[in-house]
């Protein structure tokens, strides 16, 4: 083997080291490295190496959607099943999901004009919910594609992870509510929001 050729290969190995552990700190760092790796530990996402930033597809948009639910439905054509989706698209996904009462209102987002008509009262709920708050320059984007990173953090705030558990919450509203029903609750301390999953109410701060 030449010297030159030597050169060659050690270039190509520091390279690949290099990219893997740029990736790595990457990972460790991401702004929902948090949230996803709390997702993967409730057995709702099973890919712990995914690539946060890469966009969702149907299918594991929809497998997602049924371990967080705990149901076997089919909210896309399979034949549709590898395509990405849409912000707007997976916004009203999840909203439809929740079950809940829609908003009346417009969304509050400096590109409303570019939200299709019919996504637009489901973006406005999301928005009401504190499922989504949009970019720092107050677009949300609608027509771009949705990555993991976005989707889950969406479905985490149905439930609260961002916020106190729920636990905590339980112990500090046990001896003042009976019969809770879903929508926003107040109590001594404050508010809390219940919301259906599965076949159980969730109690989550409200943010």
């Amino acid at each position: 083997m030449t010297i030159p050729y030597f050169k060659q290969i050690f270039t190509l190995v520091l390279i690949v080291l290099l990219i893997n552990v740029f990736s790595f700190s990457f990972a460790s760092e991401h702004w929902a490295k948090d949230i996803i790796d709390d997702f993967v530990s409730k057995g709702f996402v099973e890919n712990q190496d995914l690539n946060y930033d890469s966009f969702i597809t149907k299918k594991d948009a929809n497998n997602i959607l049924n371990k967080f639910y705990s149901n076997e439905k089919e909210y896309f054509d399979k034949s549709l099943y590898e395509e990405s989706i849409p912000r707007e698209e997976s916004c009203a996904l999840i909203v439809k999901a929740m079950n809940i009462e829609l908003s009346g209102t417009s969304p509050n987002f400096i590109d409303n004009d570019k939200i299709s008509v019919w996504a637009s009262p489901y973006i406005a709920t999301a928005q009401k919910e504190g499922l989504i708050i949009g970019y720092p320059d107050k677009s949300f984007g609608p027509q771009s594609n949705t990555s993991y990173a976005e989707f889950v953090t969406m479905l985490s705030r149905i439930k609260g992870t961002g916020g106190r558990d729920e636990p905590e919450l339980l112990d500090l509203i046990d001896d003042e509510l009976t019969n809770i029903e879903i929508g926003i609750v107040n109590y001594s301390q404050g508010e809390i929001k219940a919301v259906p999953v599965g076949d159980e109410l969730f109690l989550s701060s409200r943010w």
